[in-house]
């Protein structure tokens, strides 16, 4: 059996979205398959991959939670280190190596394809990673699970038909749970101190239930005076976290630039707006929204409703409100894009700007 995995100072909301998890993966199964998590960064994926791989990690003769995946396969190298450590974990041979990534996909496809395997790759975003570990995965023996965690929905439709596959979203806390997990940081127990139940609201509704929000806020304001609380909130209105902002621009960082244009066209000014509204906007701009637009819902940083609304996380917005504020040049008339009202102001109302 696996070693057991550490998973969370205050795990709150996770076991509900764990037993979400593990009535897909239904290890009474015989089939292979794969599971995937996606959403937005910060939303708990890894923290429910974690939980997931505890419960069930003693029915699977081998297993490896492989974490990172992203961060650590940006290079040849990088990639044989993964693959070194899924044979090294799931055969307890530290002294495995191989030579290359191809050889490395066939010597992991021949040691390990007559064991009952389960494996979690935490933070994919290209499919190769995938393939660069499990090749085209047909080697799989009965009863093998796959977690993928992810932010691009679409990375899980590219795995084929050769094994069952069922996807999961994570959803943002719900009101309850996310009082509960930010009380627990900012005033270590479940429930605020009853003086500061307005500026807790306030900190609520800045994170809308993102638990890497609440966890950051709440760290950062435990311990503080009120007059300290009212200054970093109102402070977050204006310039956003940059621990939070930082591990949500990742998702932007891996667009391409007309859907980096698309993104922050949206959040400056079409949050809100119907898709077709946007779409003829962004046609007319040569932004090619009908391609481009997919991608930010697969990669969770947009969202459409059933009143086909264009949405996102008020965070997500905040970030890419964030991109645009620091972009060049200085002189405000000369942007491309000008989001901030008091900017809007200055330009329209001053000659010199």
């Amino acid at each position: 059996m696996g070693k057991l995995l550490y998973v969370a100072k205050y795990p709150i909301g996770v076991n509900s979205r764990a037993k979400d998890v593990e009535s897909l993966i239904d290890i009474e199964s015989n089939d292979v398959r794969i599971v995937g998590i996606h959403g937005l960064g910060g939303i708990g994926k890894t923290t429910i991959a974690k939980v997931v791989y505890n419960k069930i990690v003693g029915n699977f003769e081998r297993s490896c939670f492989l974490a990172n995946v992203r961060e650590n396969s940006r290079t040849d190298d990088d990639t044989i280190k993964l693959q070194e450590k899924i044979l090294s974990k799931s055969l307890q041979n530290q002294h495995l190596k191989v030579n290359n990534v191809s050889e490395g996909i066939n010597v992991i496809k021949e040691r390990l394809r007559s064991k009952r395997f389960l494996l979690v790759l935490d933070d994919v975003n290209e499919s190769k990673q995938i393939e660069n570990l499990l090749g085209k995965h047909d080697w799989l023996v009965s009863g093998s699970r796959v977690i993928i965690t992810t932010r691009d929905e679409h990375l899980l439709t590219t795995l084929g038909k050769v094994c069952t596959t069922k996807n999961y979203e994570v959803k943002e806390l719900d009101n309850h749970e996310a009082l509960e997990l930010f009380s627990q940081y900012a005033f270590q127990k479940v429930e605020p101190d009853e003086e500061y139940s307005e500026l807790t609201n306030q900190a609520l509704n800045y994170a809308k239930g993102l638990p890497l929000a609440l966890e950051i806020i709440g760290s950062n304001l435990c311990g503080e005076t009120k007059p300290v609380w009212e200054s970093t909130l109102h402070k977050y209105e204006k310039y956003p976290n940059e621990r939070i902002n930082k591990i949500l621009e990742i998702s932007y960082d891996g667009l391409e630039e007309n859907e980096k244009n698309i993104f922050l066209d949206i959040s400056c000014f079409f949050k809100g707006r119907s898709k077709d509204f946007v779409v003829n906007i962004l046609d007319k701009c040569s932004l090619y929204p009908n391609s481009g637009i997919p991608i930010l819902v697969n990669k969770s940083l947009i969202t459409i409703d059933q009143n086909d609304t264009i949405s996102m996380h008020d965070l997500i917005q905040q970030m890419g409100m964030e991109i645009v504020r620091q972009e060049p040049p200085k002189i405000l008339r000369k942007r491309r894009r000008i989001c901030n009202h008091e900017d809007a102001l200055e330009v329209l109302t001053r000659n010199k700007v």
